[in-house]
């Protein structure tokens, strides 16, 4: 493996830490009901927050090391950062180690298909810097249209 001056692992796993088990201040899950239905606004945003960041901070030096990691690494690397992630689009459950049974993906599986094992490994690992660069680009245009009040 490259050498790495980032834990990685570390910073990934705290941004799936905050997307599975979000926290607000006080302890709060950061879920708030809003017409009768579950909103995750503050999980949201403070996972929008993490994730420009990080890739504000570290998006170079990230991406130089995971595409001179070997490919058979990076699925691995991913699976021990988010365990939850599923192996491919359609999985629903996935096998989590230490578990003793299938974890139910279906959640994250509906609500971003393209986070997923096989996606985000293609191309030559591509795949994940370009989701990377994606959502920082929709979480800077999403904090530019909530100063607008929109």
């Amino acid at each position: 493996m490259p050498p790495k001056s980032v834990d990685w692992a570390t910073e990934a796993a705290g941004m799936a830490e905050t997307l599975s088990h979000p926290r607000g201040a006080g302890g709060d899950t950061g879920v708030r009901q809003v017409g009768g239905k579950a909103s995750p606004d503050a999980a949201t945003s403070q996972l929008r927050c993490q994730l420009r960041s990080f890739w504000n901070c570290h998006g170079a030096g990230f991406s130089e090391w995971w595409l001179a990691l070997p490919e058979a690494d990076r699925a691995p690397f991913l699976r021990t950062s988010v365990p939850f992630l599923p192996a491919k689009r359609g999985d629903l459950r996935v096998r989590v180690p230490g578990a003793p049974h299938e974890e139910d993906c279906s959640g994250s599986s509906l609500f971003a298909p393209e986070l997923n094992l096989a996606d985000l490994t293609a191309d030559g690992g591509q795949g994940v810097l370009d989701q990377y660069e994606m959502r920082v680009q929709q979480a800077r245009h999403a904090d530019e249209l909530a100063a607008q009040g929109q």
